[in-house]
């Protein structure tokens, strides 16, 4: 395989990893925050029922 092609598929490969690395990383924190929300509205609610 010529060593150019060679190299242009692992920049390719490296830019498609670190772009999926970033999605992940979205993801994640989506769902974090996601949890954190559905927390403080557990709270809230339990301290509705309290009163």
């Amino acid at each position: 395989m010529d060593k150019r092609l060679r190299d242009l598929m692992m920049m390719i490969l490296m830019k498609q990893t670190e772009e999926f690395d970033m999605m992940l990383y979205m993801v994640k924190t989506d769902i974090l925050m996601l949890v954190a929300e559905i927390e403080v509205c557990d709270k809230t609610a339990d301290d509705v029922d309290k009163l």
